[in-house]
């Protein structure tokens, strides 16, 4: 449950009576002021990421106007924990959350490969001219890191990886290995084709990052036969073991089960990082009929998935049994994206999906509680969105928030859209027009115990290279507030617009209020399932953030130059 925010009484503005030109604002001020007068909440969370991500006078001062003066909550108010979740997973309930099954899976069987299958597969040499902040520029190597710059009046700590191709997209593992974490990444050459049904090979890289040095190394990438659209991990693991679901531009579905043996290599003379063709071991589910292909999935419990297809059709398969537990027609289109929300609360008797599909209008459907088949789908309620302003293709931009049993989507192309369970006609909206078209959003996420829980941290990426940080508890609970809610600009990525291959991060931050800028809008190429096409239609399109993922206070990014942004919040 969410903890009740109360407003406080507005208190009067400090140092009214001093000479505002020779003030000097220091963190003290702010803490004293913020936790002993306004007591909204404990915010040294807040105060602690402001400073180190910007420790300098005027960040201070735009923080301490919007926080202090306009009584607003922090952007990184204490981890509530889910208690319905927690009860669910203790309990089983409903019988979706046990992972008892996954002792006898099998790990996929991995082939170690040499360099001839891999340059004959994928042609990864995309050199970036690139810099940090107005330092002098250095070329980065495909597969190669660069550290933040160190700046004692400016704390920040992570990296920019060179993948030397097109990420497409990617997820956190939930296995933690001591303070070392693994995110998996699926990477095309940059002249791939990207549609629905590609034929074209992706590389699976596993990334091994530590959070308390840094430091960063491929741990392993492996060749698939086809691109791997979406990567999904299950929502509950085991304490050594967790599932990875694979959607595969084949129209089928791959299960791996992923373990901390799966992440050894063996002793490799050269510094490469090591290649592997996956042999055997993993689950395939495929529709035993050739006209209709998967085009996306998403878990519903620990041993189901359900999916959407080519021709609007929705099924559910049962992991363990290999089984296809039911297949029907939902009257829409073509599917483009299905998210999730699985049933916490003993009362529930159904699950509810937030669907994408290719008429360019979302759905909210019912579906039947994964054992027990005996409920229709029942549509609830569509949503639409005008046929010019979406694109089809790896347009996967919803998330499924637990603690406030809703959904989050884009409505292009600079609101987000809100979605209650509880009634799905209460549709919130808000603006982030602080910068360009918004192009991905994703929320904070925790494992804890083996299974995720949500933060309230909302990310969205932006077409002119920026992203930006909000409190979503503020944007959901502010709406009738004097004093609009505020947005942090982490980053901004610029390219030279003399050398097409040379970049630049802007690592100052930036602190607005939502809605303080402009919108600047574009136009939005229209395509078909199965069509090739290009990312998206912006100038310039590798500036373009294309999946985002924040696993507790690491923001991870990737872009459509082929970088990899990783930063680690320090709190």
């Amino acid at each position: 449950m969410l903890a009740k925010i109360t407003k406080p009484k507005r208190g009067r503005k400090p140092n009214a009576k001093k000479n505002q030109g020779e003030d000097i604002i220091t963190t003290q001020d702010i803490d004293s002021e913020y936790e002993n007068k306004n007591k909204v909440q404990s915010n040294t969370n807040a105060l602690k990421f402001v400073q180190s991500n910007g420790l300098d006078q005027a960040v201070l001062e735009s923080y301490y106007k919007i926080q202090t003066e306009d009584l607003e909550a922090g952007f990184l108010p204490t981890h509530i924990d889910d208690l319905s979740l927690h009860n669910a997973v203790e309990n089983n309930l409903h019988d979706l959350f046990s992972t008892d099954f996954y002792d006898v899976m099998k790990r996929p069987k991995l082939q170690l490969s040499d360099s001839r299958a891999y340059d004959n597969s994928f042609k990864l040499d995309n050199d970036l001219e690139f810099q940090f902040n107005d330092s002098k520029s250095t070329i980065l190597e495909p597969c190669h890191a660069l550290n933040y710059p160190f700046d004692e009046l400016n704390l920040r700590n992570g990296f920019v990886f060179n993948t030397g191709g097109l990420p497409l997209t990617m997820a956190w593992c939930p296995l933690k290995y001591g303070n070392l974490r693994y995110l998996f990444i699926s990477i095309v050459d940059k002249n791939a084709t990207i549609s629905e049904f590609s034929d074209n090979k992706s590389l699976l890289t596993v990334l091994e990052v530590s959070s308390e040095t840094g430091h960063l190394q491929i741990n392993k990438q492996i060749i698939l036969d086809y691109l791997a659209k979406e990567i999904e991990f299950s929502f509950v693991s085991a304490s050594t073991s967790t599932l990875l679901k694979l959607t595969l531009s084949s129209g089928s579905v791959e299960v791996w089960k992923i373990d901390f043996e799966f992440f050894a290599n063996p002793e490799i003379i050269n510094t490469k990082p090591a290649i592997y063709t996956l042999e055997s071991g993993n689950l395939t589910f495929t529709i035993p009929n050739n006209q209709l292909l998967i085009t996306t999935s998403a878990f519903t419990s620990t041993k189901t998935f359900v999916f959407g297809t080519n021709h609007g059709y929705i099924g559910q398969f049962s992991i363990d049994s290999q089984k296809l537990d039911y297949l029907i027609f939902a009257g829409i289109p073509a599917i483009t994206h299905i998210k999730t929300a699985f049933p916490t609360q003993p009362r529930d008797d159904f699950l509810t999906s937030f669907v994408e599909a290719a008429d360019f209008s979302n759905y909210l459907i019912r579906l039947p509680i994964p054992n027990k088949k005996s409920c229709l789908i029942n549509v609830l309620k569509t949503y639409d969105i005008p046929t010019n302003n979406k694109e089809l293709q790896f347009d996967k931009n919803s998330v499924h928030l637990n603690n406030l049993n809703s959904f989050l989507n884009i409505e292009w192309p600079i609101t987000i859209k809100k979605i209650s369970l509880d009634n799905p006609n209460n549709v919130t909206k808000f603006k982030i027009a602080n910068d360009d078209d918004i192009n991905c959003l994703a929320n904070q996420i925790y494992y804890e115990d083996g299974k995720v829980s949500d933060g309230f941290i909302l990310l969205t990426g932006h077409t002119n290279g920026s992203i930006r940080l909000s409190n979503y508890l503020n944007l959901l609970t502010n709406t009738e507030k004097r004093v609009q809610v505020s947005t942090l600009k982490l980053l901004q990525l610029n390219k030279s617009v003399t050398t097409d291959t040379k970049y630049w991060l802007d690592l100052c931050s930036q602190i607005d209020k939502i809605g303080e800028m402009a919108a600047v809008k574009s136009n939005s190429k229209q395509s078909s399932i199965g069509r090739t096409k290009e990312l998206r239609n912006v100038n310039p399109k590798e500036l373009c953030p294309l999946k985002l993922s924040m696993l507790e206070n690491t923001v991870a990014s990737i872009w459509g130059n082929g970088l990899l942004i990783i930063e680690h919040l320090t709190l």
